[in-house]
């Protein structure tokens, strides 16, 4: 305690007094890159004033023919305003016409020669005052800045631009501001591409060479760039802080960056030596002061604790009677009222949880349906008494066992495992029915018909937790459906010999000429053909039913073109549609070829289907088909102006004998309640979907359907 009490004073301490030097030496970077700014700001405003010198406007301008005076005032001007290295006059056809470098004097050297002047002579001839970033200039050889600035002939109205002035700034100048600097930090300024140009050190061998990790965390943003860090290098230890350049007033500077290196034995130096003496001195005050407060703990608040974590682990185990003893009035004693309230809370919230699950145990039990929950891992958590009875495995011998190791369920036709729906229920996180036809072999290998479904068991936050499995024995309810399917399939197959006699009777009688003689005769007798029509229509579509869900109809599939079935089903509608007077369109259907895998005969049923229903049912407006393309398949929707349909006659749809309550009140002609069903029915075995895309009461509905498309010519 005592070596962990002196350890955080004089850590805390150091810190703090390190801080302070971090900011100092932050704020000596920043002043001395400022010094350094506002001296080439000096030399931007000088360069300007050179090109403002009457002598030189006069003599560029042609009013003075002697440019001895120049030649004098050019010699003078980089000790008085700069200190210039190089100081040029250029007139505006590039020609030196004055310097104070002996190379351009002796050569009569002309501006396009040099490619850095050049870049200041263009910039400049715009008008602007140019500076460039540090370098090398191939006339001198020497590490510079360039700045130009254009000269004006101030005595013309308009003021045009007759030359141009370009100063090399005298280097030692920048350099002489960091050599002033602490020679016990290392001062190093770099270009914003990583370049050493100037430093405090008498030995810089990496000086005007590039540093590729300075050159990085120069492109660091802003925010990181700037932190003051401590780093670390075989040892040595020095405390680095980064100054950036940002120019000074109208000079943007040239994004510069300004190192400080100090090693952190001189520069912590002084904190830690005043951290020990404030450590030294606060010590006996802290160990004092810690003395107390453990006595203070020991009684006021340990004890108190230690008898409040006995009671947890005794109400741990199950024993809800024990209580915490209070001992004071302060914030401990409120404590262990507050836990002796939520112990009891919690013994009557248990009492009451033990009581439901008490009460749903039995309803499970006593439910007449076989029903198992089981967990995400699939292994059984509960198993009913009907479900023992049913599958012949008892409840002990179940419980913590995969559940396919004892629900096994397969399909009738290929002996198939079929209980994949039950993972996909916890998986997919929706309730998953079993497929019909599917058979349950119990524990003694006897096999009994079952119907089944699966829902997922999900908490408040979303979370699955397993699922419950609803399952029952229908051998009962399959012969009752035997005997149903066999009586409709009998009555169909013997109303269809006597409906066929009716209809072609009928028939042949609207072709005498007695009977068309009589208009009231011909109506009866066309009544009865349009109703034997229908009713045989009717028992056509009980046969489809009986047959497609035996499996039994077959589908000739094959590759085809739908362009033309489309429009030849909605040429059958197009007299209809005049008659009602509603449009009858076929929209988004390009003229290429729509080739499809399907029985022609089956989608043309399909699709005279959907169309009647939406002609039936529009009376403005009108039916429109359109088609969209998906990655495997066409889709085909029929979309209409009609009354729609209501959220609860939607539930009706797709299903045996599922028309609409209303539909046959407002309907003069209705079927047999099949034809979605039978639809359906037909595109799945198919290989595709039909569903109802949308509708609602006066706004028309959207039957669509999938087929697969066809890209080749194998066989299917």
């Amino acid at each position: 305690m005592l070596a962990t009490a002196g350890y955080f004073v004089f850590t805390e301490t150091k810190n703090a007094l390190q801080q302070t030097i971090r900011d100092r030496q932050s704020e000596l970077g920043h002043q001395t890159i400022d010094k350094i700014d506002r001296t080439l700001f000096g030399y931007y405003v000088g360069i300007q004033n050179i090109a403002d010198e009457e002598s030189i406007q006069r003599t560029l301008s042609g009013a003075v023919q002697d440019r001895r005076e120049i030649e004098r005032r050019i010699k003078e001007l980089p000790f008085l305003t700069g200190p210039w290295d190089v100081l040029k006059i250029i007139n505006s056809q590039g020609a030196i016409i004055a310097s104070n470098s002996r190379q351009d004097a002796e050569k009569n050297a002309e501006i396009e020669k040099n490619i850095e002047n050049l870049a200041a002579l263009k910039e400049a001839i715009k008008g602007n005052v140019y500076y460039s970033d540090f370098l090398f200039t191939k006339d001198t050889g020497r590490p510079t800045m360039i700045f130009a600035a254009p000269i004006r002939d101030q005595e013309t109205a308009d003021q045009p631009i007759i030359g141009v002035v370009i100063g090399h700034v005298a280097w030692p100048v920048i350099k002489e501001i960091i050599e002033a600097s602490d020679p016990a930090s290392e001062f190093d300024l770099y270009t914003r591409g990583g370049v050493l140009i100037a430093t405090n050190q008498e030995s810089a061998k990496h000086l005007f060479l590039k540093n590729t990790e300075i050159e990085r965390s120069l492109s660091a943003p802003p925010h990181v760039a700037n932190l003051i860090k401590t780093e670390a290098d075989e040892g040595f230890e020095a405390l680095v802080t980064r100054a950036d350049s940002h120019g000074h007033l109208a000079y943007k500077g040239n994004q510069w960056a300004l190192f400080i290196e100090t090693p952190t034995s001189i520069a912590f130096a002084p904190a830690i030596s005043t951290a020990r003496r404030i450590v030294l001195v606060l010590l006996p005050i802290i160990l004092f002061i810690l003395f107390v407060i453990l006595l203070l703990l020991s009684s006021l608040v340990v004890r108190p604790i230690v008898d409040i974590t006995k009671v947890s682990k005794v109400i741990a185990v199950g024993d809800f009677s024990a209580r915490v003893r209070v001992r004071t009035k302060d914030e401990i004693g409120e404590l262990a009222i507050s836990f002796n309230a939520m112990t009891e809370k919690m013994r009557e919230s248990l009492n009451i949880i033990n009581i439901e699950r008490d009460k749903l145990a039995k309803l499970i039990e006593s439910m007449g349906d076989s029903v198992m929950v089981i967990d995400t891992e699939g292994k059984i958590t509960l198993w009913n008494y009907a479900a023992a009875l049913l599958t012949g495995w008892e409840q002990k011998e179940v419980i913590g066992r995969p559940f396919k190791d004892i629900l096994k369920l397969v399909r009738e036709a290929d002996r198939a495992s079929n209980s994949d729906f039950i993972v996909r229920a916890i998986t997919e996180k929706v309730k998953k029915s079993m497929e019909n036809h599917t058979l349950l072999i119990r524990k003694d290998g006897t096999e009994i018909p079952v119907a089944d479904s699966a829902a997922p068991i999900i908490d408040a936050d979303g979370d699955v937790w397993g699922a419950i499995v609803v399952f029952r024995d229908v051998a009962k309810e399959r012969e009752l459906e035997r005997l149903k399917t066999d009586f409709v399939a009998i009555a169909s197959h013997e109303m269809r010999t006597p409906l066929t006699l009716i209809k072609g009777n009928s028939e042949r009688l609207l072709k005498g000429e007695s009977i068309l003689k009589d208009a009231k005769l011909t109506e009866m007798v066309s009544s009865i053909y349009r109703n034997s029509d229908r009713l045989f229509g009717i028992v056509n579509d009980f046969l489809d039913v009986l047959t497609l869900e035996e499996k039994r109809i077959p589908l000739n599939l094959e590759h085809f073109d739908l362009v033309p079935l489309v429009h030849e089903c909605v040429a059958e509608f197009r007299t209809f549609a005049e008659a009602k007077k509603i449009y009858l369109k076929i929209d988004d259907l390009s003229a290429s070829h729509q080739m499809v895998v399907a029985d022609r005969a089956r989608v043309r049923q399909v699709m005279i289907n959907l169309l009647g229903n939406a002609m039936r049912h529009t009376e403005k407006g009108g039916v429109r088909l359109t088609f969209e393309k998906q990655k495997n398949f066409i889709e085909v929707s029929v979309n209409d102006t009609g009354p729609g349909i209501s959220k609860e006659n939607q539930l009706r749809l797709f299903r045996k004998f599922g028309s609409i309550r209303e539909t046959f009140i407002r309907s003069k002609e209705y079927g047999s309640g099949l034809g979605l069903y039978i639809s359906k029915l037909l595109i799945e075995a198919m290989g595709g979907e039909i569903w109802l895309k949308k509708s609602s009461p006066g706004a028309g509905s959207t039957f669509s359907f999938t087929l697969r498309t066809s890209t080749d010519k194998e066989g299917v």
